[in-house]
Parts: structure tokens; C-alpha cells; sequence
């Protein structure tokens, strides 16, 4: 529930390291203007209110994944990459987090 926790559970089960660049991230103009800049980043990390789909594919299905995309019209962000690892980093940084319905 929220992107970090969400993309822990993927690269953990998959046993890789997700990198997000947190400047790609697709975070609307009136939630910056409300929280800032910061506080929109972590709202989008972190929130466990999802508006967009979490998914990881092959660099070699790029050109497809654009087309399917442009043809359903659909906006497709890529905000970071997979590598060999472990854990959810964000610029670099190592990175947890996202709502936790029991805590």
C-alpha cells in the first residue's frame, strides 16, 4: 500500500533492487502546490491511497509497452529500473515505507 511498500513486496519476492528517481514520479501540479515539493514526493512514495499501476517489465519490451500505450491511450511513466540487489532505493537512498492498515 503506497508505491515503496508495493515495489518492496515485487523486489523482494523477485530478489532484485528496485531504483526509483523521485523526479519521475507522475505527481499532479494542485498536490505540489498543496503539500510542496517534499511533501507531495513522500505523499507519492508512501501514500496508501494507489492512483497509478506499479509494474516492471524487460528493457527489451520498451518499444512495445510504448506502442500498446500510445494506441490505448494510455500514459505510461517509467520512473526508475531494476537491477541484482536487494531493497527499494530512492535517489540512491535506501527506502521503506507505505501505509500499514494495522499499525
Amino acid at each position: 500500500d503506497g508505491l515503496l511498500a508495493d515495489l518492496g513486496h515485487i523486489a523482494t519476492r523477485s530478489n532484485v533492487a528496485a531504483h526509483v528517481d523521485a523526479d519521475l514520479l507522475p505527481i499532479s501540479h494542485a498536490l505540489r502546490e498543496l503539500l510542496g515539493r517534499d511533501g507531495a514526493r513522500d505523499c507519492a512514495l508512501r501514500g496508501g491511497d494507489d492512483y497509478e499501476l506499479c509494474f516492471t517489465a524487460a528493457a527489451d519490451q520498451r518499444d512495445a509497452l510504448h506502442y500498446l500505450a500510445e494506441s490505448l491511450d494510455v500514459p505510461l511513466t517509467r520512473i526508475g529500473r531494476i537491477t541484482e540487489g536487494q531493497g527499494v532505493h530512492v535517489d540512491g537512498e535506501a527506502a521503506d515505507g507505505g501505509y500499514q492498515h494495522f499499525a
